[in-house]
């Protein structure tokens, strides 16, 4: 006998909607939330390297990504998670993980938060495969000897290791009140309305596009490159303030610097950062190590804006002065 059916369905505004039969007495088990979130991505989700409007949803359990790009084979994961999206994301295996980003086998993720309750997906982030550091994968403790799987290890993804250029708002939807940023707190309308935000396919490309430059950078650099970048937009923010200095712990005071503009000095304030994040890796701290080479000349001025994006970070020789 055919056990009763209804339907579950997730929508999102004006991205549509997905609807999937399920037994009405089994319970929504993990398994069962990630086909319907999968599900969702099949219908929903596009490729930001090019401009197919779809993605192939791949055979449970392909190793590593949920999704293929049919025009440019570009490879896909989706996480989703009821949770707000916030600065660690739980991952699979720390070895396997490492070993991607080592031998830049890694996915493009999607993280997304879902509203159980309504089946609304409420916030989704795009993070291209080449902007994942190694510091950004986090260690976690072995599991105990009586677990089932004792000994193995797992990881999390510390997101704000990740240059904030390379977190892509596609859906993002306001917080509610205790949630928000020192920011947001002045901003009634945000946090009273909580509106969803749906990103035009061609602003994300464009965001793409302008990371991209990351990917043609060897995988032994672009790990320094990436933590470099992650410390310049701590420097470069929108407020106008003088960053704070990780050596002394004090915030400075206002300074009438371009907001988008910032010296080789002011990275150079965050070499012990760095060379802690690097400390394994002598090629990559010969950077802020050669320090002396520059002792002197005065420092360079640069802006992060534009086209300036890809030929400031394409090699870590741009911070020697």
């Amino acid at each position: 006998m055919v056990p009763p059916q209804k339907l579950l369905r997730v929508a999102t505004g004006a991205y549509g909607t997905k609807s999937l039969k399920t037994t009405e007495k089994k319970p929504l088990r993990k398994n069962l939330l990630s086909i319907i979130t999968e599900s969702w991505g099949e219908s929903n989700l596009y490729c930001p390297n090019c401009s197919s409007p779809k993605l192939t949803w791949l055979e449970p359990g392909h190793p590593a990504s949920d999704y293929s790009c049919p025009a440019c084979g570009f490879w896909y994961q989706l996480k989703s998670q009821k949770s707000r999206i916030g600065d660690s994301i739980t991952d699979g295996a720390y070895a396997a993980m490492m070993s991607a980003i080592r031998h830049d086998e890694t996915p493009n993720f999607y993280f997304m938060q879902y509203e159980l309750a309504t089946w609304r997906v409420k916030n989704l982030l795009l993070v291209p495969s080449f902007a994942f550091p190694p510091s950004a994968i986090i260690k976690r403790p072995p599991l105990a000897a009586t677990a089932r799987r004792a000994g193995w290890v797992g990881c999390n993804i510390a997101l704000n290791r990740v240059p904030a250029d390379a977190r892509i708002e596609i859906i993002k939807t306001g917080r509610r009140r205790g949630d928000e940023s020192p920011t947001e707190k002045s901003n009634e309308r945000l946090l009273t309305s909580s509106p969803t935000i749906i990103v035009p396919p061609e602003e994300v490309r464009e965001k793409f596009r302008r990371v991209k430059p990351l990917k043609d950078i060897s995988v032994t650099q672009r790990g320094w490159t990436l933590d470099v970048l992650n410390v310049v937009r701590r420097l470069v923010n929108s407020e106008g303030r003088a960053p704070r200095d990780p050596n002394i712990g004090k915030m400075g005071a206002r300074i009438t610097r371009p907001s988008d503009s910032f010296t080789t000095a002011d990275v150079y304030a965050f070499e012990r950062e760095l060379e802690k994040l690097h400390a394994d890796n002598p090629v990559n701290n010969r950077v802020t190590r050669g320090k002396p080479a520059c002792e002197g000349q005065p420092r360079k001025r640069l802006r992060l804006t534009g086209q300036e994006f890809a030929s400031n970070f394409k090699s870590s020789a741009t911070w020697d002065c």
